[in-house]
């Protein structure tokens, strides 16, 4: 393989954060595989949605939130919003997201999942998303499709967003177990090939499928994902 790889100083490139959202407290910390990657994960909430508790349904346990209006399309008003600071000098590109949702004596309550990066540019990852009824039978984690979306690699603070709507505000919708993978990368090497944890090369490929060396200005194929190299 010509030139030199490329590790990331006594870190690994790869990152998970989770929240499991069993505590029912607004700002709830995610637990972090490699804090030298992220410095910290918190959610927060939108001005017209609270904390109402939390709910177990077969084990799962939710942090259940109730709107303070209901609106019919998305607003940030009652977005639930988890946010992910990085150390300087560190990028950060999704690789994989999983979540539990429910909703609570209701045929309503819809999401539309968003990601934000460090510059306020958002990508809408899924619209529409209809959570599990609380009466039903089986709660699967749900995977947030990504292999489709091009995401630019973050730095400083970046988001993933859950917009909730056509939710009453005398009923309530849950969250549980949101679990975010993802690649994390010095920016001075992100041009260069990079090693992942396991000890094996990122293989990366331009949109023709050929394999290249390091990244290409543009998009890239990164281990099946598409990631925007600048």
């Amino acid at each position: 393989m010509a030139g030199t790889p490329y590790t990331v100083p006594s870190t690994k490139s790869d990152v998970t954060l989770k929240w499991t959202m069993e505590k029912g407290q607004e700002g709830e910390a995610a637990v972090i595989s490699n804090t030298a990657l992220v410095t910290s994960g918190t959610y927060s909430l939108g001005s017209e949605i609270r904390v109402l508790g939390t709910g177990t349904n077969l084990s799962t346990f939710f942090t259940k939130f109730q709107p303070a209006v209901e609106y019919n399309q998305a607003t940030a008003s009652t977005a639930i919003t988890y946010n992910i600071n990085l150390p300087n000098g560190i990028l950060l590109v999704p690789t994989g997201i999983t979540f539990s949702s429910c909703r609570y004596g209701t045929n309503g309550c819809y999401m539309d999942i968003v990601w934000v990066d460090n510059n306020g540019n958002s990508t809408t990852l899924e619209q529409g998303m209809h959570p599990v009824a609380n009466n039903g039978t089986d709660f699967p984690l749900h995977e947030v499709g990504l292999n489709d979306v091009v995401l630019n690699a973050a730095s400083g603070k970046c988001q993933l967003m859950f917009y909730i709507y056509r939710l009453s505000n005398t009923k309530s919708m849950g969250l549980a177990n949101i679990e975010i993978k993802a690649n994390a990368y010095d920016p001075t090497g992100v041009r260069k090939v990079i090693i992942r944890n396991d000890g094996e090369r990122t293989r990366i490929y331009n949109l023709a499928g050929q394999e290249l060396k390091s990244f290409a200005h543009g998009i890239n194929i990164v281990n099946g994902r598409k990631v925007q190299s600048r």
